[in-house]
């Protein structure tokens, strides 16, 4: 019993003697997996970020443009603000920008807990994965509750309209 106690803990890393939890070598190929995906997705949520701030500086200068377009064809003029436009880009850019930075900081932290074997980097790693959730989490409990609400104006919208 103790010979296999000892083999289970030469097999992992992080075992502390206080402590019987351990993590085991398919757990660090899991973890190792994790945050190599993890990197992947956050360098393409980079990406999108740098193509959302693009689109919304284009915007500035496209609209404008393709107002004065449509307003010499139609002899209307079709009262589009670019501004609003790259607001919501950038508005969108920074809500955005948290999730994906917490998820890269994840990667980076488990990378080098599991080069350097030393727990505190893997803490720090789990914080920021909890920090990425917990974000998306509320970034989802606002998101639905705007439905609600956009619903219920509709529906009292209509109710009001048919009065």
């Amino acid at each position: 019993m103790i010979l296999e106690e000892s083999k289970t803990a030469a097999n992992s890393i992080f075992h502390e003697e206080k402590n019987d939890f351990c993590i085991n070598e398919e757990s660090l190929k899991h973890i190792k997996e994790t945050a190599q995906w993890a990197k992947f997705l956050s360098i393409i949520g980079f990406i999108f970020i740098g193509l959302m701030i693009i689109l919304g500086v284009v915007m500035i200068f496209v609209i404008p443009t393709l107002n004065q377009k449509i307003s010499g064809l139609s002899g209307t003029s079709p009262m589009v603000n670019s501004m609003y436009f790259s607001i919501f880009y950038f508005i969108l850019a920074a809500v955005y920008f948290f999730p994906v930075l917490y998820l890269f900081r994840f990667s980076n932290q488990s990378l080098k807990a599991l080069k350097n074997k030393e727990n505190k980097f893997l803490a720090q790693a789990f914080k920021q994965l909890k920090n990425h959730f917990k974000f998306v989490g509320i970034l989802v409990i606002v998101s639905f509750s705007f439905y609600v609400l956009a619903i219920l104006g509709i529906m009292i919208g209509g109710l009001l309209g048919s009065i």
